[in-house]
């Protein structure tokens, strides 16, 4: 069943989580990225789990210049939580983990003056 409905729910997701300014909701959207992702990794559907951590990695908004708010803080937690929870499912979706990782480093080196 998820394999059929799975691209309906990241559109759907993605659009609430953009739109919306309710932490409550965002943090539902943030919810159902997880669990989307962890039952992809369960079933290894490699391309929808992609799909899906790629999508909640792009929240994160450290790959932009807009000003990051607490729903993105709650995406970069939600995908650490993930990479230290579920890495073994992650797979080749640890791209987008890692390069969340090495975003955030960056911008830390940068705030503290040592680039």
């Amino acid at each position: 069943m998820f394999e059929n409905s799975w691209s309906a729910n990241l559109a759907t997701f993605s659009v609430i989580l953009e739109e919306t300014t309710d932490d409550k909701i965002s943090k539902l959207c943030i919810e159902a990225f997880m669990h989307s992702i962890k039952i992809c990794g369960y079933f290894n559907m490699t391309v929808e789990r992609d799909a899906f951590v790629s999508s909640l990695a792009k929240f994160t908004q450290v790959n932009t210049n807009r000003p990051i708010q607490a729903k993105h803080m709650s995406c970069i937690k939600a995908l650490l939580a993930l990479a230290t929870n579920e890495g073994n499912y992650l797979g080749q979706s640890w791209y987008f983990v890692l390069d969340c990782i090495s975003k955030i480093e960056e911008m830390h080196q940068l705030g503290t003056g040592q680039v």
